[in-house]
């Protein structure tokens, strides 16, 4: 069982600066859960990390390279576009759309006092 798993009353959660691994089904069932802020320093997310967190809609990154360079890991139970989905609320799938919690992102806000986004920063988020 997951640390937080089915806290359906959860909506905001906000890792802190430290925190290295999300074990496996730990946010799993937090069905209100709407916003997470995620540190630069989580290097490990276990399966099903996020499954059924269908109400996730804002996503804050302190750090988007470290982001994406963690370790996700995923249920082979399940087909390739879910397992990326239950591990990770952000993702991109084959390269071509980037998704927050199975939906298309439409709308990307970089953050006031941005004062560079470095080349490829973005490329096969």
């Amino acid at each position: 069982m997951g640390a937080f798993e089915n806290c359906t009353s959860l909506k905001t959660i906000t890792i802190p600066e430290g925190v290295t691994n999300l074990g496996v089904s730990a946010f799993s069932g937090c069905s209100a859960l709407s916003a997470i802020h995620w540190p630069s320093t989580i290097t490990k997310v276990g399966a099903g990390a996020f499954r059924g967190c269908k109400s996730v809609e804002k996503l804050y990154l302190s750090d988007v390279r470290a982001y994406c360079n963690a370790d996700y890991e995923t249920d082979n139970r399940y087909e390739e576009e879910l397992d990326y989905y239950d591990a990770i609320p952000l993702y991109c799938y084959k390269e071509t759309t980037l998704y927050l919690n199975g939906y298309a992102v439409t709308d990307l806000v970089i953050p006031e006092g941005t004062v560079k986004i470095p080349y490829n920063a973005f490329h096969n988020l």
